[in-house]
């Protein structure tokens, strides 16, 4: 007799209540996996944000290898069909914003596909540069220094600078970027296309990277605040961190390790002159010095009260050679001067066969 209801019920088919009820797990199993999929399609995406970033900073680092500059933006609203399209412009003065350059990275002067410098949501990364890191050379390349600010927020201020130098007298600090690269994320507010069109710029911290307006960005945890949406992904670079790939190399040298030959160098000159002296182990009063890895004239300067090496005691010093480092202006955190040692002097002197009376 069950067996004779169970097949009744079968061939009835199932009730509302039943299909109902499949309906909504069937709806259930689609959210979920839609969820599934959008959030593998951002991780993917992100994933590809990351490695293209990083192609475009391997560029650069390649640019300055074979240049010992880096390159000047192009100007992102040219249409395909100029002749400057893709290539740096550094003489546009509409590209300069204070001392740096925007526009868009520059993929036909860095050998690079078109495609290489858009991000995952096809539009081009915004591309910015210290204007005087355009202008290096072979001598000056590792004087490197940066012009660009960034905050975690606008309005920016002091307050709210992330790369800012740790104290007010640290001169050996070199922080704010010389590179800022900006993806304007799946939203793309102010973002340029490939066709030069610039997309309407978003809220106050998304407007902030794509005003062109000054030296100052913002780089925060994406917002979904009404008003102020954030999803921009900013990737400032300060000169250390795009030298030091090729500093590790030995394909240049930091300019602490120029600086420290260039003392080294003045010493010796201090020596021959001191061993050429009217006068045997007379010092120089004054000496034409090399210049630091910052470009600038070393200062030399003999010990107060001292003017001769004979009869001082070896480890007595006798001269100070000295950097102004990374900041001029700044007098404190210095880099170490370097002392010239009675001892140190004499023992160059006897090298070339003068010896004190």
């Amino acid at each position: 007799m069950q067996m004779r209801a169970l097949s009744i019920r079968a061939a009835r088919g199932f009730s509302l209540v039943e299909i109902a009820i499949v309906l909504v797990i069937i709806s259930l199993i689609a959210t979920v996996g839609l969820g599934a999929l959008s959030n593998y399609a951002i991780s993917q995406r992100l994933a590809a944000l990351r490695t293209g970033q990083q192609t475009v900073r391997d560029a650069l680092t390649n640019f300055v290898l074979k240049s010992n500059r880096l390159p000047c933006p192009a100007k992102a609203t040219l249409p395909r069909t100029d002749p400057d399209y893709g290539r740096e412009k550094c003489a546009d003065a509409s590209l300069q914003a204070g001392n740096a350059l925007h526009g868009v990275v520059p993929w036909v002067t860095l050998g690079l596909a078109a495609e290489a410098v858009d991000d995952p949501w096809y539009r081009r990364y915004s591309y910015w540069v210290s204007r005087s890191a355009t202008q290096l050379n072979a001598n000056t390349l590792p004087a490197m220094g940066g012009s660009m600010s960034v905050h975690s927020s606008a309005p920016t201020s002091a307050s709210n600078q992330i790369n800012a130098c740790p104290g007010t007298n640290d001169n050996s600090c070199n922080n704010l970027a010389v590179v800022v690269l900006i993806s304007h994320g799946p939203n793309g507010n102010g973002a340029y296309t490939g066709d030069g069109q610039q997309l309407a710029n978003g809220g106050q911290n998304e407007a902030e990277n794509s005003d062109n307006s000054n030296e100052a960005f913002v780089r925060a945890e994406p917002s979904e605040v009404a008003g102020n949406v954030f999803d921009d992904v900013v990737l400032a670079l300060n000169p250390e961190e795009l030298l030091r790939p090729l500093i590790a190399r030995d394909e240049i040298r930091s300019a602490r390790a120029i600086t420290d030959e260039r003392m080294r160098e003045t010493l010796d000159e201090v020596a021959a002159d001191t061993i050429n002296a009217a006068t045997v182990g007379e010092l120089p009063s004054s000496i034409i010095t090399g210049k630091d890895g910052w470009g600038r004239a070393l200062t030399y300067a003999r010990v107060a009260g001292v003017t001769n090496v004979c009869g001082m005691a070896p480890n007595d010093p006798a001269v100070e050679i000295r950097s102004q480092g990374f900041d001029p202006n700044v007098a404190t955190d210095d880099p170490p001067p370097l002392q010239g040692y009675a001892g140190q002097i004499r023992a160059l002197m006897v090298r070339n066969g003068v010896h004190c009376p």
